[in-house]
């Protein structure tokens, strides 16, 4: 299968509370990254997305808003032969079948089977990516609480793995201190003068806690 590596990728990704991870590559004398994305809920009710492992979001190199958002398995893409190749700029194809095998025994060779090194500007990439998938405003990212989640139907709520991954970048103590405690989550603001320290932080919620148990 040419995307094998996907399933390794993706399954390194969920133990380590990673969201999403980019990687570049080039094609066609261009340069593009693209972003390895976990499955939200959202994503799973979506008939194209059935027997996907992840999504993908390639992006223009010299253009990070534009991109070509589909949905990935061991075997193959969700985009379209045309949608893909036009995305690429790669001109008609006699033989599209051939060009679409070809390219995707290509960039199956250079996915990654564990979270790459990601410098400054693709960590920059994943944090818009995740703000834009969860619908967030990408400046939503100053610090504000942090809260226990509760139950839904008798069950226990957690935090995704894309909230665990925004945190890692924003509150550099209380996400190692919490990273274990998958019942906490990690809440954001877009004014940066409302933005709150980890120790007051820290303070309000140890106050939150006392209070549910007295």
């Amino acid at each position: 299968m040419p995307l094998s590596n996907l399933r390794t990728l993706r399954n390194d990704m969920c133990k380590n509370e990673k969201a999403v991870v980019v990687f570049r590559f080039h094609y066609n004398k261009l340069e593009y990254f693209v972003a390895v994305c976990l499955l939200t809920d959202e994503d799973s009710k979506k008939q194209e997305a059935k027997y996907a492992l992840v999504r993908l979001c390639f992006i223009r190199g010299d253009d990070l808003n534009q991109y070509l958002d589909c949905y990935a398995n061991s075997n193959g893409f969700s985009a379209g032969m045309t949608e893909l190749r036009h995305f690429l700029g790669v001109a008609y194809q006699p033989d599209g079948i051939g060009w679409i095998r070809g390219f995707t025994h290509f960039f199956g060779g250079i996915i990654p089977t564990h979270i790459p090194n990601m410098n400054n500007h693709e960590q920059h990439i994943a944090l818009h990516t995740i703000c834009r998938h969860e619908g967030r405003d990408p400046n939503r990212i100053y610090r504000s609480y942090i809260f226990r989640n509760g139950k839904q139907d008798g069950q226990q709520k957690h935090r995704t793995e894309y909230n665990g991954q925004l945190a890692s970048a924003r509150f550099f103590s209380l996400y190692p201190k919490f990273k274990q405690d998958r019942t906490i989550s990690f809440a954001f603001t877009d004014d940066p003068i409302l933005e709150k320290s980890e120790d007051e932080i820290l303070r309000n919620f140890e106050r939150n806690e006392r209070n549910m148990c007295d």
